[in-house]
């Protein structure tokens, strides 16, 4: 049952600038990943008609987005199939997800997402959850999320779609029905550990450039369609050889059986002996060299698309705060204070406040019992794990508390100690930062 163009129907949402937003930078490689996956929809690979595809990406309005994907849905299905058996329903969405401090919500970044209202001008994954239950319950549906931030994912991860996609993706069907002829997947672009990343010449997400070279360029000595699950472990193969995250691919819906191990993606390697070329590469730019960002850059860059719970940057890192965290940390001079993660709030009077802090020319790791000064140009010499230990709680209970685990060269600092969730959330940002050094 391959995606044939008759019975299948394609949404492609996302958004790679928000000018309401002054910690999201807009992001080329957004656009780019979006614009291939259209084009493998209804080029020669699939041949979706045009009116078999959702063009949503960079456009603005919660209201708007959920009222076209009904009608769109709807007038697809018409009367003959109201409630979508027999069709197969793609969505893919590639930009910035997000959690409110207030709120375990997960939330996909639009257009004109904006403070303080980050959260109504969202589009929200349980609404998205929701629509699609009420508007395509026996459809098959297949999911592909490509959010630029992968912390806290491990705990949401069972069960429902809603555990699925990563709280960085709690997402998307929580409460599906477990009855019913429809099934879902979910694709998703990282695992609880590691945040998504740009590739080097930050034109491209890696996971959409992996998925569109799998998706184009096929597998060779395969059959002739490939599965999600056959999909996933290509892109894998291709991100480890990258250095990048590895995608996970979940059925937390199987009324039907298990969508990720059906043949549905052309296979166009079968019975090939040559190597069958990947995506067309993005519009060539103006003429002239363009500049590999200094790791510096790439940095910044990457502390952009963290939420203001974790980093503080912009205008929420205050002149005073810098001057605080610089002398606790003792910055060297001549360095200046880019971002801080502060998770105590606010700086204590004395050293010793557990500090992470990115000058623009290295990052500072503080804590109680030690320091560690990381150079830029020594980022991928930066050792980091996760610990943790059984603490005495005192009156006969113990809790577990963890940290990451910081080493260079012979300086080590462990950092913490922290709730599990917000010890995975600091590691995957710290290894989405040393990943700036690759390409």
């Amino acid at each position: 049952m391959t995606l044939g163009p008759r019975r299948t129907l394609a949404i492609v949402c996302g958004a790679d600038s928000w000018p309401n937003l002054r910690e999201f930078e807009d992001t080329e490689a957004f656009r780019t990943t979006a614009a291939a996956f259209r084009d493998y929809l209804t080029g020669e690979h699939l041949g979706l008609p045009d009116g078999h595809v959702l063009w949503l990406f960079g456009e603005s309005g919660v209201p708007q987005h959920l009222d076209e994907i009904v009608t769109f849905l709807a007038a697809a299905f018409g009367d003959g199939s109201p409630r979508g058996g027999g069709w197969t329903v793609l969505f893919f969405y590639t930009g910035h997800g997000f959690f409110l401090s207030s709120s375990d919500e997960y939330y996909l970044a639009l257009h004109d997402t904006q403070s303080p209202m980050r959260a109504d001008t969202s589009l929200r994954a349980s609404s998205l959850g929701q629509l699609l239950r009420e508007v395509a319950p026996d459809s098959d549906r297949v999911l592909v999320v490509d959010a630029c931030f992968a912390g806290a994912v491990v705990p949401y991860m069972q069960a429902s779609l809603d555990d699925v996609v990563e709280r960085r993706v709690q997402t998307v069907l929580e409460e599906e029905p477990a009855s019913g002829p429809g099934s879902v997947a979910v694709l998703c672009a990282s695992d609880a550990n590691t945040g998504a990343e740009l590739d080097g010449s930050l034109r491209w997400t890696t996971f959409g450039r992996s998925l569109l070279d799998v998706l184009t360029g096929g597998l060779r000595g395969a059959p002739a369609a490939l599965s999600l699950y056959d999909v996933c472990a290509a892109v894998a193969a291709l991100q480890r050889s990258k250095g990048a995250p590895k995608p996970e691919v979940h059925v937390p819906v199987q009324a039907a059986g298990d969508l990720s191990r059906v043949p549905l993606f052309p296979n166009p390697a079968a019975g090939s002996e040559q190597p069958v070329p990947g995506p067309p590469e993005p519009p060539v730019p103006p003429p002239g060299p363009r500049p590999v960002p200094p790791v510096a850059e790439r940095v910044a860059r990457v502390l952009s698309t963290q939420p203001e719970r974790l980093v503080r940057r912009g205008y929420r890192l205050s002149s005073r705060l810098a001057g605080k965290v610089s002398e606790q940390c003792d910055v060297r001079s001549g360095e200046n204070v880019n971002a801080v993660c502060l998770p105590l709030g606010r700086v204590g009077r004395f050293p010793g406040s557990r500090l992470i802090v990115f000058t623009d020319q290295a990052l500072y790791l503080v804590t109680a019992y030690g320091r560690l000064r990381c150079p830029y140009g020594r980022l991928s010499q930066l050792g980091l794990s996760l610990s943790s230990m059984r603490v005495d709680a005192g009156f006969g209970r113990f809790v577990i508390e963890h940290a990451v685990d910081a080493s260079l060269g012979d300086e080590e600092v462990k950092y913490g100690n922290w709730g599990k969730t917000y010890a995975q959330q600091l590691y995957a940002l710290l290894t989405t930062v040393r990943s700036t050094t690759g390409g």
